[in-house]
């Protein structure tokens, strides 16, 4: 089983950009977006609107012209949401820096220094790796069609 990648980045052929391992990683995003946007508009209702809120509104315009692709079949719509979930894998807290960014789902496992925090977001790397082991093998990962057929 060879590596998909000239595919994946040259054109839909050979690989079901919508197919039913598909939908479900499209389907998250759909969710996550929509939370993004209530998220959104709660931070302009607080008067929040800074940095921090345009940060999200340009990682959801990514997600949102990724999920368009995505449905319309085209190869680069699924790497553009893969892009917006490692925009929100890393978080970063000092006294003088803050970074972390989320549409509404979040699970961060963090590590404190003083009063410096360091972490990843879960959610955001789980759903990354779902999205590049679908688009990695079209078909069922090469390990777990062994074990379903019991080959070596």
């Amino acid at each position: 089983m060879g590596c998909c990648w000239p595919n994946v980045l040259g054109s839909t052929r050979g690989i079901d950009t919508m197919g039913k391992r598909m939908r479900w990683p499209a389907g998250v995003l759909c969710v996550q977006l929509g939370m993004g946007v209530i998220t959104a508009a709660w931070l302009a209702w607080q008067g929040q609107v800074g940095t921090g809120l345009l940060l999200l509104l340009g990682v959801m315009a990514i997600a949102a012209i990724g999920l368009a692709g995505w449905f319309a079949g085209q190869a680069w719509g699924p790497w553009l949401a893969i892009a917006q979930w490692l925009l929100q894998v890393p978080m970063v807290t000092t006294p003088s820096f803050t970074y972390f960014l989320w549409f509404g789902v979040k699970l961060y496992i963090t590590l404190s220094f003083g009063s410096a925090h360091v972490g990843l977001n879960l959610y955001a790397l789980s759903m990354m790796a779902w999205t590049l082991c679908v688009l990695q093998w079209p078909g069922p990962p090469p390990v777990l069609a062994a074990a379903v057929t019991g080959e070596a």
